[in-house]
């Protein structure tokens, strides 16, 4: 059976690279300028049901959101 799933309003960068394909989910990453001028690595993983972005901060914190 094909289900249409509803299109994920997270953006991703047109640069993004898909540096892990597996079973359950690809990883990608892009490089990203941030408001200091400097830039990071962004990372998204995308699943055919759902994705998540999970920050985590060079000190090793993560950051969590709340999302509809």
């Amino acid at each position: 059976m094909k289900i249409d799933r509803p299109k994920s309003r997270q953006s991703m960068s047109s640069e993004s690279k898909l540096v892990f394909k597996g079973v359950v989910f690809d990883v990608y990453q892009w490089e990203q300028k941030m408001f200091d001028g400097s830039y990071e690595i962004f990372e998204k993983l995308k699943r055919k049901d759902t994705a998540m972005v999970i920050p985590i901060k060079k000190d090793g914190k993560i950051i969590i959101t709340k999302q509809e």
